[in-house]
């Protein structure tokens, strides 16, 4: 090959990698929260009652947190913020219904507003949010896992992610 078209391909790879590389940030930047629960250290900052397991969706990791609970609600949560600015976001995440279901839900601190996912299907299925929750700058949310109550119930909860809509 003359060097000429080494240095053309060359180039073309460069631009392709560095493109790609910049499609990378711009869906980075669109979540402020993405939890794939590999490990122990994942785990820093949730609250409540949950346990790591080796049940997870194609292409999960090795982990995915469990959540089976009694009377008091939620049985795991996660505070983040407050924010800068107003936002308004989204959940998304893959969930397994072990035992008559789940909910994974966002709410405002003070929870005058909340979006939720409903689990309930038996095998590792993706759920997202078809609305969005608004937070206004200088709030802070919380991030509630629950499955149980006065009925026993159990799920496994892989790759969560809130996002900015």
């Amino acid at each position: 090959m003359k060097p000429g078209v080494i240095i053309s391909l060359l180039s073309i790879f460069f631009i392709i990698s560095l493109l790609s590389s910049c499609e990378k940030s711009k869906i980075e930047t669109d979540s402020i929260y993405s939890n794939s629960f590999e490990k122990e250290a994942d785990l820093v900052g949730w609250e409540g009652y949950y346990v790591l397991n080796n049940d997870t969706p194609i292409s999960g990791g090795n982990q995915s947190i469990y959540i089976s609970g009694g009377c008091v609600i939620p049985h795991a949560y996660y505070e983040l913020g407050p924010f800068d600015d107003d936002l308004k976001l989204s959940i998304q995440c893959w969930g397994k219904n072990l035992d008559n279901g789940g909910e994974v839900s966002l709410a405002t601190e003070d929870y005058s507003s909340s979006i939720y996912l409903s689990i309930q299907d038996s095998d590792w299925k993706f759920y997202t949010t078809d609305s969005t929750l608004f937070c206004p700058a200088g709030k802070k949310l919380q991030l509630n896992l629950s499955s149980g109550g006065f009925v026993s119930s159990a799920m496994l909860i892989d790759m969560i992610k809130i996002l900015k809509k």
